[in-house]
């Protein structure tokens, strides 16, 4: 027996745009930079060690390189003018994700807005 495609419940890919797939896709790949950047940088609490304070006068960075990484990384995320921002692509999704999905998409979203 065939599953129907899209199966119930799930974003049919092929109701979006070129540009719509193409600003989802940068939003993943942004989501994916943040996270790879930020990883090597986190303890088991998954806590950002981006600044830690090593003693009463110190502190430890993390190495320039990584940082401008992650930085750019989240720019591309936080910034509403990017292909790729969250804004985006919750807009995106709020358009195009079926009933189900709305309630949670709303809930995201107001997180997000408390966020900034």
């Amino acid at each position: 027996m065939m599953t129907a495609y899209p199966p119930a419940g799930c974003l049919d890919l092929s109701t979006l745009t070129p540009e719509e797939r193409y600003a989802l896709e940068s939003f993943g790949l942004a989501a994916d930079d943040v996270f790879r950047f930020w990883s090597p940088y986190r303890d088991h609490h998954f806590e950002a060690t981006l600044f830690r304070a090593t003693a009463p006068d110190s502190a430890h960075l993390i190495p320039e390189a990584p940082f401008r990484s992650l930085a750019l990384a989240v720019r591309l995320i936080f910034q509403p003018s990017e292909k790729g921002s969250f804004t985006s692509a919750v807009t995106l999704l709020r358009a195009h994700a079926p009933a189900v999905f709305q309630r949670d998409l709303a809930k995201i979203e107001t997180h997000w807005e408390r966020c900034l």
